[in-house]
C-alpha cells in the first residue's frame, strides 16, 4: 500500500458505503455520496501523491462530505521499500500534494517497512540503446530466484509500451500488454506491458520505468506524479530508463 490518506466517516459496522480511490473521483460523484449521509455512512481511502486526473480534483468538505476531526493519515508504506520510496518521492519535489480536502499534505512522516536494493536509473540518447538496456535488466532480473517474481514495464505512453513489447517478445519472452479496462491475472513466467495511467492499482514485484525524459519538463505536477505512480507499484525492484 502507497502513502496514503485514510478518510472514515462514522464508520462503527458493515452498514455503510466503501469508496476506493477517491482521488479519481469528481466533484458531482462525491456530491452523489453526500446526499443520503447518515450514521456508518462513508468510508473513503485516498493518496494525495497519486492524484494524476487534476481535472476531477475535489474537496471534500465542498461535496458535502464533512471530515474535519473524523479522519486518519496512514504514513506507513506496507507496499513498495524504503529505497524505492525515497527515490519516488525525490520527482515529487516542488509538486503541490494536496490532502483532498483543500489542503496540503507533507511526505516527511511516511516511512516503509520494507527494505531492498536501490533504484537505479539510466538515461539514453535513443530508443535502441534504451531497448537494449531493458532487455539486458529484464534477463537480470529474470534469473534465480527472482524468477518467481512478477515484472512489468509501465511506459511513458502507449507508443513506448507497445515499442519495448515487441523488442522483447522478439527476444522469445513471453509478454502481455495490459490494456484498459481489462483485468490483469499476474503470473512469474510472463513480462508485463503497461502505461503509467493504467498501472494506477496494480502491484508487481519488480518494475521497469521506461520513460521520456520531457515528462520531468512538464510545467505540470502530472508527469513527476507519474513517474511516482509508476516507480511504486513495485514491491522488490524498480528501475528507471529515460530516453
Amino acid at each position: 500500500m502507497s502513502p496514503s490518506i485514510s478518510i472514515v466517516c462514522h464508520v462503527e459496522s458493515t452498514a455503510h458505503e466503501s469508496v476506493c480511490g477517491k482521488s479519481l473521483m469528481s466533484p458531482i460523484r462525491l456530491s452523489s455520496f453526500s446526499l443520503a449521509s447518515g450514521i456508518n455512512d462513508l468510508f473513503f481511502v485516498g493518496d494525495g501523491h497519486q492524484r494524476i486526473y487534476n481535472r476531477k480534483k475535489a474537496a471534500l468538505s465542498r461535496c458535502g462530505v464533512d471530515i474535519r476531526g473524523r479522519s486518519r493519515k496512514l504514513y506507513i508504506n506496507y507496499r513498495t521499500t524504503d529505497e524505492i520510496r525515497k527515490v519516488a518521492l525525490a520527482y515529487l519535489e516542488g509538486c503541490d500534494i494536496d490532502d483532498l480536502d483543500d489542503g496540503s499534505d507533507e511526505s516527511k512522516r511516511y516511512k516503509s517497512l520494507s527494505r531492498g536494493p536501490a533504484p537505479v536509473t539510466s538515461t539514453f540518447g535513443n530508443l535502441e540503446e534504451a531497448s537494449q538496456c531493458l532487455i539486458a535488466w529484464i534477463n537480470d532480473l529474470t534469473q534465480g530466484e527472482e524468477r518467481r517474481w512478477s515484472t512489468c514495464v509501465i511506459a511513458s505512453s502507449k507508443q513506448l509500451r507497445d515499442f519495448a513489447q515487441q523488442q522483447v517478445k522478439q527476444k522469445g519472452l513471453k509478454t502481455e500488454i495490459v490494456e484498459a479496462n481489462q483485468s490483469c491475472q499476474v503470473v512469474p513466467d510472463t513480462i508485463y506491458f503497461s502505461t503509467m495511467h493504467r498501472a494506477k492499482g496494480l502491484e508487481f514485484d519488480q518494475v521497469i520505468v521506461l520513460s521520456r525524459q520531457e515528462l520531468l519538463k512538464k510545467e505540470s505536477d502530472e508527469g513527476r506524479k507519474l513517474l511516482y505512480v509508476a516507480m511504486t507499484r513495485a514491491r522488490r525492484e524498480s528501475r528507471v530508463i529515460f530516453v
